[in-house]
């Protein structure tokens, strides 16, 4: 995240790092072959790449980018909650970015398609690493501009404002999206 975080936050940051590292280990014993000819690749020296002998080809693990919101409308905020969650745990609003997409445009879409409301003022607030498996997510803060909720039922089991006095279970504290519920849900002025 690109804010100081608490001793807690480096811990929970410190963990996901390492998964991160742990998570990549995996490709390369599945990137034992050059995706182009077939023939078997070496590890890159120092590098997370691979290097094929045969066609010269060198390999890098994928990262799949995702974006997550906070909608703010004044005193309240926008949270979802999956089906598979504990009960009464809520979270923000989160995706994978489409090809060819920015990121800005990825929070707009992903806010629409899953609960049905528009917004504006989209700004970064920061991001972290998310190794399941190898993702970033890049965290914003929007506000509402418009809208009645309409949820993906394939996406999510329900959405809802919440006064930012009121806030039910959230995520954990050492992630983004903790992390950005508690900095930004009560500053609407930012």
């Amino acid at each position: 995240m690109t804010r100081a975080p608490t001793t807690a936050a480096s811990r929970g940051l410190l963990v996901c790092h390492a998964c991160g590292l742990l998570s990549r280990a995996g490709p390369h014993a599945h990137d034992a072959h050059c995706p182009r000819c077939g023939a078997a690749t070496q590890r890159l020296e120092g590098e997370w790449g691979k290097h094929c002998g045969a066609c010269r080809y060198e390999h890098y693990p994928h990262l799949h980018p995702a974006v997550i919101v906070l909608v703010r409308d004044g005193d309240r905020v926008l949270l979802a909650r999956k089906a598979i969650w504990a009960p009464g745990r809520y979270a923000l609003v989160a995706g994978f970015v489409d090809n060819g997409e920015s990121l800005e445009g990825c929070v707009a879409r992903e806010v629409k398609e899953e609960v049905g409301v528009d917004v504006k003022d989209i700004q970064y607030v920061g991001s972290q690493n998310w190794p399941f498996p190898s993702q970033i997510m890049i965290g914003f803060i929007a506000s509402y501009a418009g809208g009645e909720i309409t949820i993906d039922r394939d996406e999510l089991e329900d959405a809802r404002w919440f006064p930012r006095t009121e806030m039910p279970v959230g995520p954990a504290r050492h992630s983004i999206a903790g992390w950005i519920i508690r900095n930004f849900s009560g500053n609407a002025g930012m």
